[in-house]
């Protein structure tokens, strides 16, 4: 894999960031909702997150019903941080599709 360059965010927004290597994910306006979960307890529901990779897409059943989805990683430090919503097959939740899970234990 060759480098990927960082995308810096406006200082004067205030910023989440990769817990291992502090590099800005998405500002907290971005932020949908704190009311989700993730395998590892909270999860915030977020508009656009920067600086990751995607990894493969793969086919999942969530309580909301089957999804396609793709694991996000730190573009810096490689860490998992969530994943990203390629595709719901439930009309009610297409407001998901191209929108971000990530995991409140892995951003500060």
């Amino acid at each position: 894999m060759g480098f990927l360059p960082i995308e810096h965010l406006d200082l004067k927004e205030y910023k989440m960031s990769c817990k291992y290597c502090l590099v800005p994910l998405f500002y907290t306006f971005e932020i949908i909702s704190h009311d989700y979960k993730c395998k590892n307890g909270k999860a915030f529901f977020v508009a656009l997150v920067r600086n990751v990779i995607l990894g493969d897409t793969y086919t999942t059943t969530l309580t909301s019903g089957k999804v396609d989805l793709a694991n996000i990683y730190c573009v810096n430090c490689h860490n998992e941080l969530g994943f990203k919503y390629i595709k719901t097959y439930v009309d009610q939740n297409s407001f998901k599709q191209e929108r971000f899970m990530v995991d409140c234990s892995k951003v500060t």
